[in-house]
């Protein structure tokens, strides 16, 4: 099966963005109105995730307990989790 993804806005490049699960808890990460991105994972505490998006996007961090089930955490912009180049590299 062939499915394909909507394409970026033009002139809307990727980034990339860095999380890190400071809890001691399991976390679901997932991109949400990524526009051609997906990610989905598992982030273990203290575990750090890199990962590439388009700036607009939001990324939602969920927890999972036996008692209430999934539970949304935090919608972080990835805007604000970009990594910042401190040159060298282009």
């Amino acid at each position: 099966m062939i499915s394909s993804q909507p394409a970026p806005p033009s002139g809307v490049k990727p980034i990339f963005c860095y999380y890190t699960n400071s809890t001691n808890q399991l976390q679901i990460a997932k991109l949400a109105n990524a526009s051609g991105f997906t990610l989905e994972r598992v982030v273990f505490p203290q575990q750090r995730i890199l990962f590439e998006a388009l700036p607009s996007a939001l990324i939602k961090i969920y927890i999972y307990s036996k008692t209430d089930g999934v539970t949304l955490l935090d919608a972080i912009l990835c805007e604000k989790l970009q990594v910042l180049s401190k040159g060298g590299c282009d």
